[in-house]
């Protein structure tokens, strides 16, 4: 196995230390910088009543860097969402579990307001809350179409994953976006993120087209779990097979990963 260029060191965070449903989830933080208070930023809300419900994946194109979020979402321990943005518009990618695909919500909010999601059956909606009234919000609403590989009759190079690695001892891989676009599948249990694994096996096997793809992937190790994407870039051969692989390391008291691509002979 031929070691290629790329590593990224990353801290993994036992889930234990998020585990537990508060009542009143801890603020998200989804923008850069110092903490602001509740009147500079604008706040989403939904009561996700201790399930994964309603999943935010992503806030104008970005994953989550908040370490205290759930499974590299911008949800709260428990599934509720408690989210502060800077006020403007935004687009959010989610999934509302019953509807089964993703799709993302784009709205303005102002500062030192509330917005919360609304979900009926299939339904969904933005409202404003002012105290114990609501009032509707204007937004757009879209799909969002998943990654499609190249054809077997096309070159391509191919990026493949065992899955043996958790029983193994040596970890996992699990890759959920392909130069944007989420995989097809929503595993049960574990991190509730879209997917190119199988749910079960955690294999995949995908055809890539030659040249640069962005890769989005999170690292599994034994009961550890990363909490915040990855996201990196490497430029495919055709006729190639590769895998992610990694090496676990303690550097001041923290286990860590070494991400690296690697070619399969």
């Amino acid at each position: 196995m031929k070691k290629l260029l790329f590593t990224a060191a990353v801290i993994i965070i036992s889930l234990a230390a998020f585990a537990g449903c508060a009542s009143s989830p801890r603020a998200i933080q989804g923008y850069a910088g110092e903490a602001k208070t509740a009147d500079e930023v604008m706040t989403i809300s939904y009561d996700g009543s201790g399930s994964f419900k309603f999943i935010i994946f992503k806030v104008d194109g970005k994953v989550t860097s908040d370490p205290y979020s759930y499974g590299c979402t911008y949800n709260s321990p428990g599934g509720k969402i408690n989210l502060q943005l800077l006020p403007g518009q935004h687009e959010i990618e989610f999934n509302y579990v019953p509807v089964k695909k993703l799709q993302t919500v784009t709205f303005t909010g102002e500062a030192g307001k509330e917005y919360e999601f609304i979900t009926e059956k299939e339904s969904f909606k933005v409202v404003e809350k002012e105290g114990k009234t609501a009032r509707d919000v204007e937004f757009s609403l879209k799909d969002v179409p998943y990654f499609k590989e190249a054809a077997e009759s096309e070159p391509h190079a191919l990026l493949v994953e065992t899955g043996s690695g958790l029983t193994k001892g040596d970890g996992v891989t699990v890759l959920f976006r392909i130069d944007g676009f989420p995989g097809p599948n929503l595993p049960i249990g574990g991190i509730p993120n879209y997917m190119i694994n199988k749910p079960f096996s955690q294999d995949y096997s995908v055809r890539l087209a030659p040249g640069e793809h962005t890769l989005e992937f999170y690292g599994r190790y034994g009961k550890f779990f990363h909490m915040v994407p990855q996201t990196q870039k490497y430029n495919f051969e055709a006729g190639r097979k590769y895998t992610i692989s990694y090496n676990v390391k303690k550097e001041k008291g923290f286990e860590m990963l070494d991400y690296t691509f690697a070619e399969v002979k």
